[in-house]
């Protein structure tokens, strides 16, 4: 497999990684940007059961036994190009903070 490496004046590594901080917050898999242990920000896949804001309903009604709505899993280098993630975003990462989003660590 080719990996194809962007210029660091590109503002993602690849599509795929950007592809998945737009779907930050929706059903399915994002990408989350978070601190973790309140000083390092960290990068993080998100699975998402239910879009965001829309816990409270899975919630209110709950079956026998409770719904998984949201998890995440750390992640060092891009799942698509293999960039490691925090030596290219570093100067930039507070950018990209979406905030509520991100399980706190």
């Amino acid at each position: 497999m080719f990996r194809r490496r962007a210029s660091r004046e590109a503002p993602w590594c690849c599509a795929g990684l950007e592809g998945m901080y737009n779907r930050a917050g929706q059903q399915g898999v994002g990408l989350v940007v978070g601190w973790m242990r309140g000083c390092e920000p960290s990068f993080r896949v998100q699975f998402r059961a239910v879009n965001s804001g829309l816990e409270s309903i899975v919630k209110a009604s709950p079956p026998t036994q409770p719904p998984l709505i949201v998890t995440e899993m750390g992640l060092r280098f891009c799942p698509f190009c293999g960039t490691a993630l925090e030596d290219f975003y570093g100067e930039t990462i507070e950018g990209l903070f979406k905030p509520g989003l991100a399980i706190e660590l």
